[in-house]
């Protein structure tokens, strides 16, 4: 079968309290997971605002803050990396040749429900997709974030 050797080199990556079987599926089901291309691939995305922080397939409430987006790739020589949210491709940007970089940008609850990010070779093959980050304004106030985090089922 064709697509078997290539899902065999697929990775899942996800963020657990502990190594354990109850741990790992609890991180997945929460969200706080992404997947690879390969094993060489490493991929971290988190969002401030103000003093709080979010990462992958946590929600973020952002108090009115700005929001800064931080990924950082390593395993992707001459990759792009791209931004993406309710919006669409809201940022794009060149890993350099060694393949390991850092992108910045920023947004608010107000311009984008949630934030996540695509890692692809030269190519255009995916090296790299992870779940979002939610974002909303605050508790009390429903917005585009509140309205995201229930279709991803954080509500």
């Amino acid at each position: 079968m064709e697509l078997r050797p290539a899902l065999e080199h697929r990775q899942q990556r996800g963020v657990a309290d502990e190594l354990s079987t109850g741990a790992v599926l609890a991180g997945i089901k929460a969200g706080h997971s992404w997947i690879a291309g390969s094993a060489e691939v490493s991929l971290c995305l988190e969002v401030r605002a103000g003093d709080r922080v979010a990462g992958i397939g946590e929600q973020l409430e952002t108090g009115g803050d700005p929001a800064v987006v931080r990924a950082v790739v390593g395993g992707v020589p001459s990759g792009i990396v791209s931004l993406h949210t309710d919006q669409g491709t809201v940022h794009r940007e060149p890993l350099p040749d060694g393949g390991t970089g850092t992108i910045e940008w920023r947004t608010s609850a107000g311009e984008s429900a949630f934030v996540r990010v695509e890692v692809r070779h030269p190519g255009q093959q995916m090296a790299a997709l992870s779940n979002p980050v939610i974002l909303s304004p605050n508790p009390a106030m429903p917005g585009p974030g509140r309205i995201a985090a229930a279709r991803y089922g954080q509500n």
